[in-house]
């Protein structure tokens, strides 16, 4: 009888401690890396965010498009990137994760290229202006003044000498013309 409840005492206390130690062993954390490439060209894609969803832990991608992040088993790693549909995966056991994002069209046209960088449509607060390569191919060009000549308000272009394609250019909305 007494050598029966020893067993048992052991075998219970074997499950319960495979029990505990599997599930530490599960919630370790690993580095899990790999590389983000576009669908269209399959280049890699620098500067890629990568989030392990519902915590603030994060990190982005390097110029050749490769990402290390610490995450755990069960973990769902969020990638995007602007101009590309973001993408869930989740952490299995490999330590590698390589991800394909689709081109994402719409979300292009919500960013407006300034001079010292890109924004959102929605968070500029001065004018902008649109010229598109129908308006600029309508007319014979040669420089780039001409081409915005007359279509941009606010932007003077000038010439300075006689000569085709000579010295000048534009003049950003100043509200009157260059003086010469």
């Amino acid at each position: 009888m007494k050598k029966t409840i020893t067993k048992m005492k052991v075998f219970l206390w074997t499950v319960i401690s495979t029990i505990l130690l599997s599930s530490v062993s599960y919630a370790q954390n690993k580095q899990i890396t790999g590389t983000i490439t576009g669908s269209a060209d399959s280049e890699s894609i620098p500067g890629a965010a990568v989030k392990v969803k519902g915590t603030n832990v994060g990190t982005s991608t390097n110029i050749d498009g490769q990402y290390s992040i610490s995450a755990k088993v069960g973990d769902i790693l969020v990638f995007s990137s602007l101009g590309y549909i973001s993408k869930q995966v989740t952490v299995k056991q490999s330590n590698r994760i390589d991800v394909v994002l689709l081109s994402d069209s719409k979300t292009l046209s919500e960013v407006v290229v300034v001079g010292y960088g890109t924004m959102k449509k929605t968070d500029l607060s001065s004018a902008q202006v649109s010229i598109s390569s129908t308006d600029i191919n309508r007319t014979v060009n040669t420089t780039v003044e001409q081409a915005i000549q007359g279509r941009a308000a606010g932007v003077y272009v000038t010439q300075n000498s006689g000569q085709p394609g000579g010295a000048g250019g534009p003049s950003p909305r100043t509200g009157r013309p260059p003086s010469r």
